[in-house]
């Protein structure tokens, strides 16, 4: 039988009373080493602490629905996590990914092919710079999207715009012969 020293009792009670302070404060202030991943075919979030996922995020519906569906159009649209920051400066880089992949989906409604085409744009630029600085040559078309009430939709201007023309020119569409903007019948 063996007589424990005071002296390292009154050190392991330090020690654990220091940690047990440490994570509390950890927890309360939000300082986990937190990491956020997007899912690469529909824009899902989840967000890790030290390994072990604590949060995650799906796409609205429908555009994750609609998602989903174009990237069964292609192979690099795959259900694959990617690393991206939670912020950089004072941009909250997930929610701006998110806002690309819905307003990608809006484009299904114009032509399915545009929307996989941005949707490629959209990965690429989260594989290629973790969407830590610039932004997807697709831009232009992201931005001619408004929202209406939970999604989005591409505004009809989009077949005027010279920038929207020149991009999908540039990726092979033919923009005067082929596509023409779909218009919802409203109500009557």
């Amino acid at each position: 039988m063996t007589i424990a020293q005071p002296g390292r009792k009154i050190v392991s009670i330090c020690v654990l009373t220091f940690l047990s302070i440490a994570l509390i404060g950890i927890v309360f202030w939000n300082e986990l080493p937190r990491t956020c991943e997007i899912r690469i075919d529909c824009g899902d979030v989840r967000y890790s602490v030290l390994g072990i996922e604590i949060e995650r995020r799906l796409m609205t519906e429908p555009a994750r629905s609609v998602l989903l569906s174009l990237s069964d159009r292609s192979d690099v649209l795959a259900p694959e996590w990617e690393w991206i920051p939670i912020k950089v400066g004072t941009n909250r880089v997930p929610q701006m990914c998110r806002g690309f992949y819905a307003k990608a989906a809006a484009w299904s409604d114009v032509h399915p092919d545009i929307a996989v085409a941005v949707l490629l744009d959209v990965a690429r630029y989260i594989k290629d710079v973790h969407a830590t600085h610039n932004l997807p040559d697709s831009v232009t078309l992201l931005h001619t999207t408004q929202r209406d009430d939970a999604s989005y939709v591409v505004e009809p201007s989009w077949t005027s715009d010279e920038e929207i023309l020149l991009y999908l020119q540039k990726n092979g569409f033919h923009v005067q012969q082929e596509l023409k903007p779909v218009q919802p019948e409203l109500g009557r």
